[in-house]
């Protein structure tokens, strides 16, 4: 095999120790091919568990692995420090919760090798265990679950569970914004960062590549849907002021979403009986609470990039971009 390795796998991770043990383990198996020789960055973003114990003991036969230790918090700071440690030419990406199959290299990064995209989106599904009767659209969509990423016709959205990318659109793009995505805004790091490839007119393809998504059962709890539905709601926010320069709302429009999240609630008591999940109702209302909320905070500072332009005002900071709609995202949290 090559010393240099043309394929960089990076994974983010903090205080998942018994799950990157998994994870690593899934890549283990991996294929390898010989004209993309790999390399594994695993990046810890401040545990405080036994994460760098869990893969100073991975032995990984046909992949050298390196661990990174990124101290500031924050899933975009600890993206940007794996491009920057890495050595290769296409940064692979995946979660410290995901299982990988013995092709996944082969089938996310072949088309950026071959010159056919410059992005790689690839398929997620949840693990079958965590399925449950109660998940709609929404619930699959907000759990990142897209199993059929290849017959997705011009991808708008990338998800950081599988997804891959040239060099040169890292370099382009400026990197991953540190206010959005786990330890910041909760979302959207991984969202922006497709966009922004786009509007630079890079090409993103789907591929039927797949990596099985299995989450903490925590994520299935009720309370954790409410809170998540006002970081998406936030994050989207933070996109569009800053990206899509779209104007701050009134004082009346936060306290409207506010009050018709009171009011719905009211008239909706059976919401309180959900043990796992949430209703869409009062998903989409929380949204609308953090959506409102954000923007209207977000109008005293100044924004952060020219209007859908990849160049950041000074000083450097954030990119985001979304509609004023619920998109799927990824977390780490």
């Amino acid at each position: 095999m090559s010393s240099m390795p043309v394929v960089s796998i990076i994974i983010c991770t903090r205080n998942r120790a018994d799950s990157l043990r998994d994870t690593l383990a899934s890549m283990a198996r991996l294929r390898v091919p010989e004209d993309m020789p790999a390399e594994l960055l695993v990046v810890d973003n401040g545990s405080t568990d036994l994460t760098r114990q869990v893969v100073e003991e991975a032995r990984l036969p046909d992949l050298p692995l390196r661990y990174v230790f990124e101290q500031s918090p924050g899933l975009s700071r600890a993206r940007n420090r794996g491009m920057a440690e890495s050595r290769g030419t296409i940064f692979l990406w995946t979660d410290d919760d995901c299982r990988v199959a013995e092709e996944w290299i082969e089938g996310m990064c072949r088309p950026i090798l071959r010159g056919e995209a410059d992005v790689v989106a690839g398929s997620i599904a949840i693990a079958p265990h965590l399925h449950r009767p109660w998940m709609t659209r929404l619930h699959l969509d907000w759990l990142v679950h897209q199993p059929a990423a290849h017959e997705v016709k011009d991808h708008q959205y990338l998800v950081g569970a599988n997804m891959a990318f040239h060099r040169r659109v890292a370099e382009a793009t400026g990197g991953f914004d540190a206010e959005l995505g786990s330890g910041a805004c909760g979302y959207a790091d991984d969202t922006l960062m497709g966009w922004k490839a786009l509007q630079a007119g890079f090409r993103i393809i789907g591929s039927p590549a797949r990596v099985e998504h299995h989450f903490d059962p925590c994520r299935l709890s009720r309370r954790h849907w409410l809170r998540d539905a006002l970081k998406r709601g936030a994050s989207i926010a933070y996109v569009d002021y800053h990206w899509r320069h779209r104007a701050a709302p009134s004082r009346w429009r936060v306290l409207y979403s506010v009050l018709s999240y009171i009011k719905r609630y009211l008239l909706h008591p059976g919401w309180l009986l959900w043990k796992e999940g949430a209703a869409e109702g009062q998903l989409h209302a929380l949204w609308d609470v953090g959506y409102w909320s954000r923007l209207y905070a977000e109008a005293s500072r100044p924004r952060r990039y020219d209007r859908l332009g990849l160049r950041p005002r000074e000083p450097a900071g954030p990119e985001t971009a979304t509609s004023g709609q619920p998109a799927p995202g990824n977390e780490q949290s």
